[in-house]
């Protein structure tokens, strides 16, 4: 490809993800305070374009951000900074990496330097709320997601970003009303409306809905990752594993949602999926070795799951949860007498004490030692 022809490219692509470039609500001729209205009349005003190569470093950036590189992702948003006009996007985006770091002083510089090119920038008060979210600074970034919907009142983002935060802090009548104020001033039709009506159907437990309005959406953007997780454990929650299983497969089999996955597939009692998931992934990824044995074992595949228990045993001998997995395991391979007495190592009063209990009277009584099982069912 012809120079002129990857700058366009790389234009075109910046562009489409909104970064330096793209068109942007101007300052309002009027103050905005934090919560007030979106004022009335608003202009679009162009940003002035960079360079090729800023853009370039910028995708750099947001790549290695993507993949967890945090070092070779701020010295690319160096780069990208050196030869641009220091757009408050690119700072805003620098300024949570920075963060992300542990750099949490000069992510504050960057972000000041933001603000003074652009006081009205969205995109930098969605880093401040990004930012004071990350350190628990609740009212701070309440107060930073307003100012960016006021910014931008047409942009879903803010919105996402606040009824999210005001869901996680138990306000969910708050947090519909921020919904429905922003789905008020927008087209029915539109995405952000839809996305609004997603989560309002989540907030109010109707899996139904959120299952109808998640579908609506098409194909998700990476925004609507956490809201699309929420309305699948809905789903799964209210026993429609089918439509969970549906909306993980319009997320894509994305590594992340492995166990969501796993737990949608064995509501389902779909057992051949659940084997090859199981065998074909990271353990860590579905929750660890224990985790693991204990999908085996819910599919009778009682060898694997023995194997798994013992060889997390080996390295830790007293951990209870894998000892009562082991004996699960030899109950389901006819080791009644083995099984009994694992079962037998769990203390009554531990978190497993209960559930071991049952399961030894039940080995005893494999075992043909009926009276001894019926002993262990009374005491208490």
């Amino acid at each position: 490809m012809a120079p002129s022809a990857r700058a366009a490219a790389s234009l075109a692509i910046v562009c489409t993800i909104g970064c330096a470039g793209s068109p942007v609500i101007a300052p309002a001729k009027e103050p905005i305070t934090p919560g007030s209205a979106a004022p009335a009349q608003s202009y679009v005003q162009p940003r002035r374009v960079g360079s090729p190569y800023a853009y370039e470093w910028y995708i750099r950036a947001e790549i290695w951000r993507a993949k967890r590189e945090l070092a070779p992702a701020l010295d690319a948003y160096q780069l990208a900074l050196a030869s641009s006009e220091e757009d408050p996007h690119l700072l805003a985006r620098y300024a949570t990496a920075l963060d992300e770091a542990g750099e949490t002083a000069r992510a504050e510089s960057v972000l000041r330097d933001a603000f003074a090119r652009d006081p009205h920038s969205e995109s930098a008060w969605l880093a401040r709320a990004t930012i004071a979210e990350r350190h628990a600074q609740t009212a701070r970034a309440i107060e930073a997601y307003e100012r960016a919907e006021a910014a931008a009142p047409s942009s879903p983002r803010p919105i996402v970003g606040l009824a999210a935060l005001l869901a996680e802090q138990g306000s969910t009548e708050r947090a519909r009303a921020v919904l429905a104020r922003y789905e008020a001033r927008v087209l029915p039709g539109a995405s952000g409306a839809q996305r609004a009506r997603l989560r309002d159907a989540v907030l109010r437990a109707d899996a139904r809905a959120a299952y109808a309005e998640a579908r609506a959406l098409g194909n998700p953007r990476p925004a609507d990752v956490q809201v699309l997780v929420q309305a699948t454990e809905l789903l799964l929650q209210q026993e429609h594993c089918g439509l969970a299983l549906d909306l993980l497969d319009a997320l894509g089999k994305r590594p992340d949602q492995a166990r969501l996955r796993l737990r949608a597939l064995l509501a389902c009692a779909q057992f051949g999926a659940v084997e090859l998931l199981l065998r074909e992934t990271d353990p860590e990824l579905l929750g660890g070795v224990l985790e693991v044995a204990r999908a085996f074992l819910a599919i009778g595949r009682f060898e694997d799951a023995r194997e798994l228990a013992l060889g997390f045993r080996a390295g830790h001998p007293n951990d209870l949860r894998a000892i009562a997995l082991l004996a699960r395991a030899q109950l389901g391979l006819g080791a009644v007498v083995d099984a009994a007495e694992l079962f037998a190592q769990i203390p009554l009063n531990s978190s497993e004490g209960a559930e071991a209990r049952e399961q030894l009277a039940r080995a005893l009584d494999a075992a043909g030692m009926g009276e001894t099982a019926a002993a262990v069912r009374d005491r208490q």
